[in-house]
């Protein structure tokens, strides 16, 4: 059977009453002056005020810092490809409202689309943000009016995305989408961008899609979203061999949100291409994100828990083995996740493996001298 990525009714239900309280207080004002804590707060005194019910309070307040993080992420990213001097954070704010899907997540194509038919704003950045989301279109369009200096700024300072699509614009006399499509088969737009996948899948055979498919994942360093989606087109043999090949990223992506959520229903059908070398590096990396998050997402400290419970005594006994995990390991299985998290002190915990990694590295330019 296929690994689902449908989310629960509850999840859906949580997430819908949720971003409308986002939407209702309007609190583009405060994400555009990084109040966070702010917002917090008012949708917390919103659902306290509005819900009754203490439990169901509880599984409402849950929702509110993914859904933040959702927002910060989007404007993250977008503001990685902006080129100032317009009112594009306004612009996205004002989008977010109509742009929520009912997962929790952000329609990014439909916001970023209507950015690029927004013509009070630069046709610089109207053009890489067409780009970036694969408007074809509108990219071909926008092109044609930058000016000489605009495109040459583009081809020196712009994303690899950007810089891909310029290469092909100055070199294609024919612009012509399939033309286009099959440039780009050989190019990193395959493996680094989710929306370049969506487009261009449909019109490939299903010989071409899955062998170009399997291509842009295994043994690529991919974002989540281009993993999450991938796995929801694939077929079970697909899928297989993507958990087999891919086990880390795989698990990466059913971290992030929302897939969190139904984390151990999709774990179900990774489990069995764990290795010892694997699940130590998945243990690694939920406690390097608890450690880089400036706000502890209590889910993951649940999750790693849970995970540990149920990973075999040989798997648990090579993680105990290893020096870089085992301070901070600990830390959080002995931690009792209704107590408030002490972030300060897990930071801590990994400054023996900091001070050991030197050591270590110390000693291997000692030898090589």
């Amino acid at each position: 059977m296929n690994t689902s990525l449908v989310l629960s009714l509850q999840h859906l239900t949580c997430s819908r009453v949720v971003t409308s309280l986002f939407n209702h207080l309007e609190v583009q004002k405060n994400f555009q002056e990084k109040n966070y804590e702010t917002i917090r707060c008012q949708v917390l005194e919103t659902i306290s005020r509005l819900i009754p019910c203490t439990r169901l309070q509880k599984k409402l307040e849950q929702f509110i810092d993914p859904l933040v993080r959702e927002i910060e992420n989007w404007l993250n990213a977008f503001q990685q490809n902006w080129y100032g001097h317009d009112s594009v954070l306004h612009a996205i704010l004002e989008s977010i409202p109509r742009c929520w899907l009912s997962d929790g997540t952000i329609d990014r194509e439909k916001s970023m689309r209507a950015l690029v038919k927004n013509k009070d704003l630069s046709p610089l950045n109207r053009f890489v943000f067409a780009c970036t989301y694969c408007f074809f279109d509108d990219a071909l369009d926008l092109w044609n009016i930058l000016f000489k200096i605009e495109k040459a700024h583009l081809a020196h300072k712009s994303s690899t995305i950007v810089k891909f699509w310029i290469e092909w614009l100055e070199s294609s006399s024919a612009k012509d989408w399939e033309l286009f499509l099959a440039w780009s088969l050989g190019t990193p737009l395959w493996h680094s961008n989710v929306y370049m996948l969506k487009h261009a899948l449909p019109t490939l055979s299903p010989a071409e899609r899955s062998r170009h498919l399997l291509k842009a994942l295994i043994g690529k360093r991919i974002s989540n979203d281009v993993m999450r989606f991938c796995i929801s087109v694939m077929t079970k043999d697909e899928q297989e061999q993507i958990f087999r090949e891919s086990t880390v990223q795989v698990f990466s992506c059913m971290l992030s949100w929302p897939l969190r959520t139904i984390f151990f229903d999709m774990a179900d059908n990774v489990w069995p291409y764990l290795t010892e070398r694997s699940f130590c590096n998945v243990l690694n990396m939920i406690l390097r994100t608890i450690k880089n998050q400036e706000r502890v997402d209590m889910d993951l400290l649940i999750i790693l828990k849970n995970l540990w419970a149920q990973s075999p005594c040989h798997f648990q006994n090579v993680a105990r083995d290893d020096p870089y995990l085992l301070r901070p390991l600990q830390f959080i299985l002995d931690f009792d996740v209704s107590q408030v998290f002490p972030k300060e002190k897990f930071s801590k915990s990994f400054c023996g493996v900091m001070l050991r990694r030197s050591l270590r590295i110390a000693r291997r330019r000692y030898r090589t001298s």
